[in-house]
């Protein structure tokens, strides 16, 4: 999507910054598995399902319009 083709200007930030913050919530995952328990971390693992599923909605709608407009730039020939 970092194209110029696709026409989104800072697009490539937005990619950057969410790298970093799914970087993050696997780190933050990791360093509340290494000795609690989930039930004595329902916070912290609520908050990186929920940002798990933020980028994974993120990544979906940008690969359908990735989809959608490669289907309408194709030429049958």
């Amino acid at each position: 999507m970092e194209d110029s083709k696709f026409g989104l200007k800072g697009i490539h930030v937005v990619n950057v910054v969410l790298n970093y913050f799914y970087g993050g919530l696997l780190i933050m995952c990791f360093i509340l598995a290494l000795g609690n328990r989930p039930q004595g971390s329902k916070w912290g693992y609520t908050m990186a399902f929920i940002g798990f599923g933020i980028i994974t909605i993120y990544m979906t709608v940008i690969s359908l319009r990735r989809c959608h407009i490669v289907l309408l730039t194709f030429h049958f020939s």
